[in-house]
C-alpha cells in the first residue's frame, strides 16, 4: 500500500535534474488572497499555483489583485480534496504557525531550499500547502504531507495572511538553485538518484508488514524521519529496504544466505 502523499505515480517531466513547486492553497476564502497568492508566484518568477476547493470566485477581486498575473490564477488546477492535490508529488509540505504533534521536526522557512537541495535528484515536484485564512491547515491535511514548516516570527499575533505567506516562501524558493525547465541553472548530473516517493513506497511496505498500519502514529513518524534523510542516507535506505523486500518474497531463494 503507498503511504500518504507519497504516491509511486510521478507527475514530474522525464529531466530529474530540475524541480517544479506548486503553491497549493486548500479553501481559500477570501478571493484577495488568492489574487496576492498568484502575484506573489508571479513576482518571484517560482512556481504554479493549485487550489482546493476555494470557497470563492477567480474572477473580480481575485483577478483585479492578481494584476499582472492573471495567467498564473487563470491556469490553476482546481482539485476536490488535498489528496487528490499532491498525488504524484515527491515532497509535500505542510505550512503551519502552530506546534502540530502530527508532525515533531518542521523545517523553518528560511531553510526550506537548502532541504530540497539536498533532493534534487529524487525530487522532480514539491507541493507548498497552505491553510485556510483563520484556521489553516487541518490535522489530517497534515498528515497528508511529507514535512512541516513555518515562519519564524518575533510575535505569534498577528499572524501573517495567506497572500503575504505565499510571498515569503516563494522568495525563498526563489533563492533556491534549482530552477524550472524555463531557465536558469540546471544541476549536474550526477544527483539523478532514485525517487525519494520509490523508498517512501518501500519503507511503507514494509512497516505494514511489521503490523504498524497507515493509521498509527508510528507511521507518519517513520514516514516523516525518511523524508528527512540526507541523500547518502536515503540511497542507503533504499538499499536495506530493497533486500528486506527480496527476502520477502515467496521462492525468491534468497535471505537464508547470500555467500558462495
Amino acid at each position: 500500500m503507498t503511504p500518504p502523499g507519497a504516491s509511486t505515480r510521478s507527475r514530474r517531466g522525464g529531466n530529474s535534474r530540475y524541480m517544479k513547486r506548486e503553491f497549493v492553497l486548500v479553501e481559500p476564502a477570501l478571493p484577495e488572497n488568492i489574487g496576492a497568492a498568484a502575484r506573489a508566484i508571479k513576482t518571484m518568477g517560482e512556481g504554479a499555483l493549485v487550489l482546493v476547493n476555494p470557497a470563492c470566485s477567480l474572477t473580480g477581486k481575485a483577478r483585479w489583485v492578481a494584476h499582472g498575473a492573471t495567467d498564473i490564477l487563470e491556469s490553476a488546477p482546481i482539485y476536490g480534496s488535498v489528496a487528490d492535490a499532491i498525488a504524484g508529488a515527491d515532497i509535500s509540505v505542510a505550512t503551519t504557525s502552530k506546534q502540530r504533534s502530527v508532525r515533531c521536526d518542521p523545517v523553518v522557512s528560511g531553510s526550506l531550499y537548502h532541504f530540497l537541495d539536498d533532493r534534487v535528484g529524487s525530487t522532480g515536484r514539491v507541493a507548498i500547502l497552505f491553510g485556510r485564512e483563520e484556521s489553516g491547515l487541518t490535522n489530517d491535511a497534515i498528515r497528508l504531507c511529507d514535512i512541516s514548516s513555518y515562519i519564524p516570527m518575533r510575535q505569534s499575533y498577528p499572524s501573517l495572511n495567506l497572500g503575504q505567506a505565499v510571498m515569503i516562501y516563494a522568495y525563498e524558493m526563489s533563492r533556491h538553485q534549482l530552477t524550472t525547465p524555463s531557465g536558469g541553472k540546471a544541476m549536474p548530473a550526477e544527483v539523478d538518484d532514485a525517487p525519494l516517493s520509490h523508498l517512501k513506497a518501500m519503507a511503507g511496505e514494509i512497516v505494514e508488514g511489521l503490523g504498524i498500519p497507515v493509521s498509527d502514529a508510528r507511521y507518519g513518524r517513520i514516514m516523516e524521519r525518511i523524508s528527512l534523510l540526507s541523500r547518502s542516507d536515503r540511497n542507503l535506505m533504499l538499499t536495506i529496504a530493497a533486500r528486506i523486500s527480496m527476502r520477502e518474497e515467496p521462492g525468491s531463494g534468497r535471505g537464508d544466505s547470500e555467500e558462495s
